[in-house]
């Protein structure tokens, strides 16, 4: 413990006047001087508080110093051992802060250079985000478009069907028309061969006859069958029958039996081109209708195809346009450790942190880093959050990103939607 001597406050003296005294308050001077300072003011001469008793003061007896050089070399050297100590941690204090202010220079000098690189990522990455985009505007245009070619397809087809529709019922009235005509003349026919018959001079016009007659009834049209109800007809029915039906049917054709051959001959060759023209119809009409519905499930096909194909495309690239968004987010997120976190750094005595290989200790790199980020997924609001970085994400941010991720969940649907009534579809067909 230091040795202090004891020395007055009035006169500033230590060795004339041995004796000293203590006032009320604790403060010590010389008897002397006491009794001449309270004769003046009643008041302690160091903390000026009032003196109750000022004439009893209380007497001290200290002890005399005899060696005062030998007490104040002691004195000095156990001042300055102390301050040899104190100088000594000081010294160890400053070395540890010089290490640690060239950690965080080297800190800094690498966290500049990643934000360099991370800044240059950030552009690149921008210019593939638009890309993408102008991409998933395009497969946008295209799949609506396809999707018109779909409608137009359809009111295509429905316009070949109906045509289609009146074609066919265009060409069963023809028929039945000509079905009528061929009727009326194997009626004209039959009465012609009956009436030649019974004429001996027209022999060679019967011949005739029959051998029309046969050569139209081996083409399929029925003529046999009205031929031998026509001569059992005649052969039962009695001469004067045969008179009244050949006059009737000399009036009813209009002419001799030459004559109306004749007619009858040109009205069955326009016949046969008429059911030949007939017969050409309908097989152009059955080839129509198939090529008509080949193209059609061949375009249906390749439409669906294609629609498909660019659905897939359209669901890549947004794909692509989120991952692409959460690796900017989390890079600009990483260039947020800058000047100001290194600052605070180096003000704080924080303790000695140990260097890895790349410069940067473990506090640092604790605070730089963000947390892993969860896997990436559509429609899931987790993967579309941004690294645990400190930083809030700005209101509409997130709002964009919550509707890419309802907007593809949707879509997905939809498309899965629509898939499944296009199978249907094709199975009904």
């Amino acid at each position: 413990m230091p040795i202090v001597a004891a020395q007055c406050q009035v006169c500033y003296d230590t060795s004339d006047e041995p004796e000293f005294s203590a006032l009320e308050c604790g403060h010590c001077f010389h008897s002397n001087c006491t009794k001449e300072f309270l004769h003046r003011k009643r008041s302690c001469p160091i903390c000026r508080k009032n003196v109750i008793h000022p004439f009893r003061p209380i007497r001290l007896y200290l002890q005399t110093i005899e060696d005062e050089n030998k007490n104040s070399t002691t004195v000095s050297d156990c001042f300055k051992s102390e301050l040899v100590a104190k100088l000594k941690v000081q010294e160890q204090k400053v070395f540890k802060l010089e290490d640690q202010i060239e950690k965080d220079k080297k800190n800094w000098e690498a966290l500049q250079n990643s934000c360099e690189r991370q800044q240059s990522t950030i552009q690149v990455l921008d210019i593939q985000i638009q890309e993408y985009k102008d991409r998933v505007r395009a497969l946008t245009h295209e799949l609506a478009s396809a999707r018109e070619e779909n409608v137009r397809a359809a009111s295509q087809v429905e316009l070949l069907t109906h045509q289609m529709n009146v074609d066919k019922n265009h060409y069963e009235a023809e028929q039945y028309r000509s079905r009528q005509d061929l009727r009326r003349l194997q009626q004209q026919i039959a009465h012609l061969i009956n009436l030649c018959r019974r004429d001996s001079s027209s022999s060679p016009l019967a011949s005739d006859l029959a051998a029309l007659f046969s050569g139209f009834d081996s083409k399929g049209n029925g003529l046999g069958g009205c031929n031998r109800n026509d001569n059992s007809h005649n052969n039962s029915s009695s001469s004067s029958n045969h008179n009244i039906a050949s006059d009737n049917g000399l009036m009813e054709l209009g002419g001799l039996p030459n004559e109306m051959a004749i007619v009858m001959s040109a009205k069955l060759e326009e016949l046969t081109t008429t059911r030949t023209a007939l017969t050409m119809a309908k097989e152009e009409l059955s080839s129509l209708k198939a090529t008509k519905k080949a193209d059609l499930s061949k375009a249906k096909s390749a439409l669906m195809k294609e629609v498909k194909l660019l659905r897939g495309e359209l669901d890549e690239s947004r794909r692509e346009v989120l991952r692409l968004e959460y690796e900017l987010e989390k890079m600009k997120a990483e260039s947020l450790v800058g000047p100001t976190r290194i600052l605070d750094f180096k003000d704080s005595s924080a303790s000695h942190n140990h260097c890895n290989d790349d410069g940067l200790d473990d506090s640092t790199r604790n605070r730089a880093l963000p947390s892993t980020p969860p896997p990436l997924g559509l429609g899931s609001e987790s993967a579309l959050a941004p690294p645990s970085s400190g930083r809030k994400r700005k209101p509409d941010q997130v709002a964009m990103i919550q509707d890419v991720s309802g907007d593809e969940m949707n879509y997905s649907g939809a498309s899965e939607e629509r898939e499944r009534k296009s199978l249907e579809d094709e199975e009904r067909e």
